[in-house]
């Protein structure tokens, strides 16, 4: 689907978009209709009424401060992608391929990102406060300054391959003994765990 399509559908009201791969590395937020888009999702209750891109192929989009909360983007592939700055609460990530994808000061809380593929993703200083994190893949994950409070990491995949797990900021985090043993060898913050008996 052409990007620029992709932007009048939303416009139009569409709301379904399953199974669509959009054009390759489309500069979502480089065009001229962005603003609008912005503006015209930002009245809508999204809520009730969710954008659905499940089972999809957005890779190289660049979304840098795009607002799409509760948004259901699950089982897709969305390598290479950068969301810096973009509002994306409470939406369903679960099984998505987010390989090299950046999320630098996203805001992220209430995301459903189980089972996600989370290698080589930059979430430096984004904020996963209250995510569902379980079995999802941190090999190489940049977790810099990355608000993980009250997120559930049980099960999390190659937490130890994760990179700046020490400033990462945990309190309540839900986690097994295996991500505490792993998190306690780099934070002092892990004595703010919720650790599962």
């Amino acid at each position: 689907m052409k990007g620029e399509d992709f932007i009048r559908q939303i416009l139009e009201g569409q709301r379904d978009f399953y199974g669509i791969e959009l054009e390759y590395n489309f500069d979502l937020s480089g065009h001229e209709l962005f603003g609008k888009m912005q503006e015209y999702l930002r009245k809508q209750y999204l809520a009730k009424y969710p954008i659905i891109i499940s089972n999809s192929d957005l890779s190289g989009v660049k979304a840098v401060g795009l607002y799409l909360p509760y948004a259901k983007i699950e089982s897709s592939v969305v390598w290479n992608a950068n969301f810096d700055y973009a509002t994306l609460s409470f939406i369903d990530f679960q099984s998505t391929d987010f390989t090299y994808s950046v999320f630098r000061h996203a805001d992220l809380k209430h995301t459903d990102l189980r089972n996600a593929n989370l290698q080589n993703v930059d979430f430096t200083h984004a904020n996963l406060y209250f995510s569902d994190l379980r079995g999802a893949n941190f090999d190489s994950t940049k977790v810099l300054a990355t608000n993980l409070i009250l997120a559930d990491m049980k099960g999390v995949r190659n937490l130890e391959r994760s990179l700046n797990l020490r400033s990462a900021l945990f309190g309540e985090t839900k986690v097994t003994a295996r991500e505490e043993s792993i998190i306690k060898h780099y934070s002092a913050d892990s004595r703010l765990l919720d650790v599962e008996s």
